[in-house]
């Protein structure tokens, strides 16, 4: 699958992480079951990030899905238009291509933004139905009304 924006912002806090605990490339890759090439490609934003791919990250990292996806628009933008400058190399440097990228990008960044919104509001419904469900349940067996069997 080829590459979008959202790789480029995924890659940069997966470098981010792993300069953080300064650790190799092949230690990483063992971590998370994968080969030393793929997360290199990964880190250079040059492979597609997947669902499993970010949840393993997660879990070896010990943070939270939605806080890895969670974008910071003016720097993961800049980190994008950088990467794509690389890629472009000389042909990038026309006004109306720069306009372009960045309109791209911005819609890109509300489109995942929204999501992530719903998303979120979706999994704080979700803990207030469960929370109401055990506050019901506590208030039972409290009273006597619930008794374990």
């Amino acid at each position: 699958m080829k590459t979008n924006l959202f790789d480029y912002c995924f890659a940069s806090r997966f470098r981010a992480l792993r300069e953080k605990k300064n650790e190799k490339e092949i230690v990483i890759a063992g971590e998370l079951g994968l080969r030393q090439q793929h997360v290199s490609l990964l880190l250079c934003g040059k492979m597609h990030f997947t669902e499993e791919i970010i949840s393993k990250i997660c879990w070896y990292y010990k943070i939270a899905v939605p806080e890895f996806k969670k974008l910071s628009y003016s720097n993961e933008v800049k980190t994008f238009v950088e990467q794509l400058k690389m890629d472009a190399g000389e042909s990038f440097n026309d006004r109306d291509s720069k306009i372009k990228i960045l309109e791209l990008s911005k819609h890109h960044f509300r489109k995942e933004n929204r999501r992530l919104v719903a998303e979120n509001s979706n999994l704080k419904w979700k803990l207030e139905k469960k929370h109401h469900a055990e506050n019901i349940l506590s208030k039972k067996i409290k009273t006597g009304i619930y008794v374990a069997i």
